[in-house]
């Protein structure tokens, strides 16, 4: 049986926390781009993990509407995926 005391407790970094979590990358990306939808957010950091595509790179373009970084049709389609599950 597992034992919780004091010595289980972690406290995380930031950075941690963000890649450990989906709510606090999603609080981060949501005051980074307030006019993105929440569900949108969601879908984007789940279909980034599913193929392994860097989800900052993905906020930057589209979230923030980045055209220098190019489209990822492998991420597109991931995201339908989930879109219409």
């Amino acid at each position: 049986m597992f034992e919780y005391n004091e010595s289980s407790i972690q406290i995380l970094t930031r950075d941690e926390a963000d890649n450990r979590f989906n709510y606090a990358l999603k609080a981060k990306l949501e005051k980074l781009y307030p006019a993105a939808h929440p569900d949108f957010v969601v879908r984007l950091i789940n279909a980034c993990q599913f193929i392994g595509y860097d989800v900052e790179l993905a906020a930057r373009k589209y979230c923030g509407k980045d055209k220098t970084i190019p489209l990822s049709s492998e991420l597109v389609e991931v995201f339908k995926m989930l879109r219409d599950a």
